[in-house]
């Protein structure tokens, strides 16, 4: 029953008629581990636009949503939730929190915070603005934070 309730919050009714209930309750199951929380009411998925991080041999690999199935869902939601992947370190909202990781990573000592629904990143040299930009649109938790932000 908790399915249905989550896929009817994040989902339209287009989305369930394309994708089967069961592979979208999957799938919020899938950005919550990445998340590490649990995704507030009002954010709405877009099945096509978001990637699942799937095991390739040794490698993690982004695939598309829409081209995996239901057995490799349920084998990327057990293995995200069994280790318990991408928990915010400081309870901050998920893209903040991989963005900061992200900005760190990238050897950048810049900020990120969200404040009315904008990201401010400051004290970023200019110098640093292409390698962080590069590193921010590689970054596989930036981009599913953001396709489950929306439009």
């Amino acid at each position: 029953m908790r399915d249905y309730a989550e896929v009817a919050r994040h989902f339209t009714a287009h989305d369930i008629e394309v994708h089967t209930r069961s592979r979208l309750a999957l799938l919020v199951r899938i950005v919550e581990a990445q998340q590490g929380a649990e995704l507030p009411r009002r954010v709405r998925i877009r099945p096509e636009a978001t990637t699942v991080p799937v095991r390739v041999g040794r490698r993690i690999v982004d695939r598309p949503f829409v081209d995996l199935d239901a057995r490799a869902l349920r084998a990327v939601a057990r293995a995200l939730v069994k280790r318990g992947a991408g928990a915010p370190d400081r309870g901050e909202h998920p893209l903040i929190a991989a963005l900061r990781s992200t900005l760190r990573a990238a050897g950048s000592d810049a900020g990120a915070r969200l404040s009315e629904g904008r990201v401010t990143i400051s004290d970023l040299a200019a110098k640093e603005l292409q390698r962080v930009c590069a590193a921010v649109g590689r970054d596989a938790k930036v981009r599913s934070a953001v396709a489950a932000l929306g439009d």
